[in-house]
């Protein structure tokens, strides 16, 4: 290369003097005598040059390494910084190092090893990158990647295993802890963990399970469980206030039970009661929580809350079961056969309860607008379970079978059915018993949530007579609370507060129910208060 700077010494002398001034010494010693031999060697130019592309996608330019004064100046720090996309950062890294010297090349791969990037440091010293995250799994990543947003537990134990188990250093997890909210998180976790190995992902796998998060191994892989449906999701939305405003984790063993029902893990446990004795929010934790859990696990989840006495809180997410049974008419008036009423019964389950629900459906259609389920189709001929949420539900629906709407749609959908076009088929009638719509009328005021009016008395009750209300064995006794919500109530030091406190969240049948038990044992002031302050409710409202 000619440098068209002259013979003249002092121009030479100026020119060397203004590479040293700027970090380029290594250049300056060219000028010297036989010192062109510390220069990067042709060698390691040209490992950087062909495995440019796989560098770019593994190493993380943000892993610190740039803050290596013996490897990049200041200005090379800056030169890097001021790009803002990742695989052009580490260009420029590459760029930058290709123009350093054999010692700086060496701090190099020192460095990488230091900040946890010992897979690219492998790529240079041993020329392979076979080892590195492969494309298929990189891609993997990406497209599922929204679904992991979804469905992955950032806070669950996973940043802790993969530091522990090394595919993620402190600095890795420090990244993702201080990134908000989780979509962020998880956003970074992906981000870095694409830059890692293929054994880092088969860790990660492994690490998965090792938090409960089996069902973001299915999502990866296809093993293990399936996330919560849509259908649960939804649900747990929509009735998401609702769990918040009644669920009780704090007078019940909810949490223990819902480690040993394997809902949650010990650490989920911990998670909750971080947020100490604030209702609300440990009923919020707990609900992020699950909706991050298998699918599986639902179910387990609505045990535990019937298992603490929460009944009330699972009919608000399953609604109260009526059963029907379909009849079948023939142009005969012959019983089907047993083999055409099995078929029967597998179209109209398929129908109803199949994951692909037809918009077309009228049935399902005419249902929903009464706010009505089919939660199963069972043998003993056809039968049918429906899930009903509230009284106005129950009457709207009694209403189509006594119009035989229902009917009518029955017979319309599966009746010219191509299937049983050769069955003799007439008409279907779907029948509920009185019994039945009795039975589901009891369950459906048995299971009511403290109305409004009820609520804001207890509420109003904890400001203006708390110190009025004697609370003992007596009085608790009278009530239908369980033995840990007794005790809590007993071991308090502000006994009437906590009873109020757990009576708010419990059926709306339990405020008479604490009304007499005050008047039984001669509360008086209490009753008047309670019960005036619902009837001047009813008057404002």
């Amino acid at each position: 290369m000619k440098i068209p700077i002259g013979e003249n010494p002092e121009t030479i002398k100026s020119f060397i003097s203004a590479l040293q001034d700027n970090d380029h010494k290594h250049v300056a010693d060219v000028f010297k005598e036989n010192s062109s031999e510390h220069l990067l060697s042709d060698e390691r130019y040209e490992v950087l040059k062909s495995k440019a592309t796989g560098l770019r996608k593994c190493l993380d330019p943000e892993c610190g390494i740039l803050e290596r004064r013996d490897v990049f100046s200041s200005s090379d720090k800056e030169n890097v910084e001021s790009i803002q996309r990742g695989n052009k950062k580490v260009s420029k890294i590459l760029e930058i190092i290709s123009r350093k010297t054999n010692a700086q090349f060496d701090k190099f791969i020192e460095a990488l090893k230091e900040e946890s990037q010992g897979h690219v440091a492998d790529v240079l010293i041993h020329k392979s990158s076979e080892h590195l995250m492969s494309d298929a799994r990189r891609e993997l990543l990406k497209a599922k990647s929204a679904d992991l947003k979804k469905y992955l537990d950032p806070e669950c134990g996973i940043l802790d295993q993969l530091e522990c188990r090394g595919p993620f250093s402190l600095s890795d997890k420090e990244t993702v802890e201080s990134s908000r909210p989780w979509n962020k998180q998880i956003d970074n976790i992906v981000k870095i963990l694409s830059r890692k190995t293929n054994s880092d992902f088969d860790q990660f796998i492994d690490c998965l399970t090792e938090v409960s998060q089996e069902h973001v191994v299915y999502i990866l892989t296809g093993a293990g469980s399936p996330p919560m449906n849509d259908e649960t999701l939804e649900l747990l939305t929509t009735k998401r206030k609702a769990i918040v405003d009644n669920m009780d984790s704090v007078h019940t063993p909810l949490l223990s039970t819902l480690v040993s029902m394997k809902v949650f893990t010990k650490f989920d446990k911990q998670r909750v009661e971080a947020e100490d004795e604030i209702r609300w929010r440990r009923n919020e934790r707990i609900l992020d929580i699950l909706e991050r859990k298998p699918q599986h696990v639902f179910g387990c989840f609505l045990q535990s809350l019937r298992e603490t006495y929460q009944e009330h809180v699972v009919h608000l997410l399953t609604g109260a079961e009526l059963h029907a049974v379909v009849r079948v008419e023939t142009t005969n008036s012959e019983p089907v056969d047993k083999t055409t009423e099995q078929n029967f019964r597998e179209v109209i389950r398929e129908d109803l309860k199949g994951g692909e629900r037809d918009d077309d459906n009228t049935i399902v259609k005419t249902l929903d607008d009464v706010g009505v389920k089919v939660t199963d189709v069972y043998k003993g001929s056809i039968k049918i379970k429906f899930s009903l949420f509230s009284e106005e539900s129950l009457e709207l629906f009694r209403n189509l079978l006594s119009k035989r709407e229902l009917d009518r749609l029955f017979t319309e959908r599966y009746c010219h059915c191509p299937r049983f076009v050769h069955s003799m088929l007439k008409s279907l009638r779907v029948d509920v018993a009185d019994e039945e719509f009795e039975r589901c009328s009891i369950e459906m005021a048995r299971l009511a949530l403290m109305s409004a009016e009820h609520r804001e008395a207890l509420e109003q009750a904890k400001e203006a007579i708390a110190d009025k209300i004697e609370v003992n064995e007596d009085l608790l006794k009278l009530l239908s609370l369980c033995k840990h919500r007794t005790e809590a109530i007993l071991g308090s030091k502000d006994k009437a507060q906590v009873l109020l406190d757990v009576m708010i969240r419990r059926p709306d049948l339990e405020f008479q129910e604490l009304v007499n038990a005050l008047r039984d044992t001669g509360q008086t002031e209490a009753v008047k208060f309670l019960t005036g302050f619902y009837v001047s409710f009813l008057l404002a409202a």
